[in-house]
């Protein structure tokens, strides 16, 4: 009845759309993307809460009640605690943090490809449509187990590449979307100057 897998893909689809959506309406009003703005905007909406709740299991862990190694708080400090899970303790107190984790690494990358690629649609779908791939590619690498076994973390459920397509879904529907309300605001707006010029 209740798939969490699926879910936390509908909204990583669903982030990837808003974010490039907001990248995009930037770039058509401004004429550029303030990548300071955007950086601010995304600590100021997820550091607060994120810091208060690290700070609530540190003092857990002062307490006694959890324990988690050192290893597991420096990717909790580094948003990296999606490449490493495990059925232990650890992951029960901080596991789901790896959802975060694969926010903040796209946050971190794709305003920057959304930029290097400035005002190229097809440019930016076609590098989106290689994500894509690649990340199926992972998937089936992992299913098949035809991988150096020392590269398993990135190729786990968890990690990033093995849900880039999610995210990849959402910045391209962000842009074709976009596209065509332009395009049809254009076709309305020429329609409307001829009539204007037969009455």
């Amino acid at each position: 009845v209740f798939d969490g897998v699926l879910g936390v893909r509908c909204f990583f689809t669903i982030s990837g759309f808003l974010i490039t959506w907001l990248l995009v309406k930037e770039e058509k009003s401004e004429g550029f993307v303030s990548l300071k703005n955007f950086y601010i905007r995304r600590a100021l909406r997820i550091l607060p809460v994120y810091l208060a709740c690290l700070m609530v299991m540190a003092i857990f862990q002062m307490a006694g009640v959890v324990h988690q190694s050192g290893f597991i708080w420096v990717q909790l400090l580094t948003f990296t605690r999606n490449f490493h899970q495990t059925g232990h303790l650890d992951y029960l107190v901080s596991g789901h943090f790896w959802s975060l984790s694969v926010e903040e690494q796209f946050y971190l990358v794709w305003p920057f490809v959304f930029l290097f690629l400035k005002g190229a649609s097809r440019k930016r779908i076609l590098f989106l449509a290689v994500m894509i791939l690649f990340s199926i590619g992972c998937k089936i690498a992992a299913l098949l187990g035809c991988y150096n076994r020392h590269l398993y973390f990135l190729l786990q459920e968890n990690s990033t590449l093995p849900n880039l397509d999610c995210l990849s879904y959402g910045c391209a529907g962000a842009i074709l979307l976009h596209d065509g309300e332009a395009l049809l605001r254009q076709v309305i707006e020429i329609d409307a100057a001829e009539g204007q010029v037969e009455l």
